[in-house]
């Protein structure tokens, strides 16, 4: 059997209690459905990785900042590694505000070989978004389906609600204007870690948590309101893990309806066309049969008919 090595391009590489190393214990699962031996390899084994013709090297693209204008050196070790790798290497990236470059400076480590990328995004778009990589073919490939499914066979959570709306997620230009809408206008709100650190004030709290937060902790936080909110972002055309963490958390969770990506996976009921429309139904009356009915639509959503899919279109693209 073929094996796959994932690690990540970033200042600080893949280590354990971490966003990215959650994210590459998700994409693990479908990788291994596609046929491959998985091996997650730490910051500090990256030099272990040796590969055979038939291997994959798989990279997950982490924030990389050029500091003093030099680059860090994990970030030369991991460029070097995928450069000198004999298999095939991809590239996995998600943050569509944060894409890929590779034309950096003159005197910096680049990547000169062709490669492949998987990416919750649509395939063109993510051979257009990376720049100045040789890039061979791309496919989807999401972690957040790995995620959701998780999170749905876990009990339910039993953190009671304090506020009448909770909010966790980005706070980007993009969304930043419709969250402040909807939060000025509700009884009472909370945001996390200064995440959202634009719209606390007044009737609205932050609440700092010190630990690494993993999904089911954010699910457990985001059940302190009463409702939480996915506000529409126009460049982040794909499901997310954040939309799972909110629909299994005890937060009726309400839906800009420009981001509901999946037919069948949100109540009518729970989409807002507008910022007004939301807070009408968050000062509303509260139904506790509306949250029961979003805890089973998640608990009977196939995720395995997703991450099957692109794990064979991942096979496909690496062996056809």
């Amino acid at each position: 059997m073929s094996k796959a090595y994932i690690t990540a391009l970033g200042d600080t590489g893949l280590k354990k209690e971490s966003v990215i190393y959650n994210d590459a214990v998700s994409l693990k699962e479908t990788i291994k459905r596609a046929g491959y031996e998985t091996e997650i390899v730490l910051r500090e084994d990256v030099d272990k990785i040796k590969g055979t013709d038939n291997d994959v090297l798989f990279v997950l693209y982490a924030g990389v900042i050029n500091f003093g204008g030099k680059q860090t050196p994990h970030v030369v070790k991991v460029i070097k590694k995928m450069n000198s790798f004999k298999g095939k290497v991809v590239l996995f990236f998600n943050d569509v505000m944060d894409n890929p470059k590779n034309d950096m400076r003159d005197e910096f480590v680049h990547v000169k070989r062709p490669i492949y990328l998987a990416n919750p995004i649509e395939p063109e778009i993510a051979a257009q978004s990376v720049i100045n990589f040789n890039v061979i073919d791309a496919v989807q490939m999401n972690q957040s389906w790995t995620i959701g499914k998780k999170l749905a066979k876990r009990k339910e959570d039993e953190t009671e609600p304090l506020f009448d709306l909770a909010y966790g997620g980005r706070n980007r230009p993009g969304v930043l204007k419709e969250l402040k809408e909807i939060f000025s206008k509700v009884k009472s709100g909370v945001v996390f870690n200064g995440v959202a650190k634009e719209l606390k004030g007044g009737a609205i709290k932050e609440l700092n948590i010190k630990k690494k937060v993993d999904n089911s902790l954010f699910r457990e936080m985001i059940s302190l309101g009463k409702y939480t909110v996915i506000p529409y972002e126009k460049k982040k055309d794909y499901v997310t893990s954040r939309m799972f963490e909110a629909m299994t958390s005890n937060a009726i969770t309400l839906f800009n309806e420009k981001e509901v990506k999946v037919e069948g996976l949100v109540l009518p009921e729970l989409q807002y066309e507008t910022p007004q429309e939301a807070v009408e139904t968050i000062n509303g009356e509260y139904s506790e049969e509306l949250l029961q009915e979003q805890h089973e639509i998640v608990r009977k959503f196939d995720f395995d008919k997703h991450i099957e899919q692109e794990a064979e279109a991942f096979r496909k693209m690496l062996t056809e």
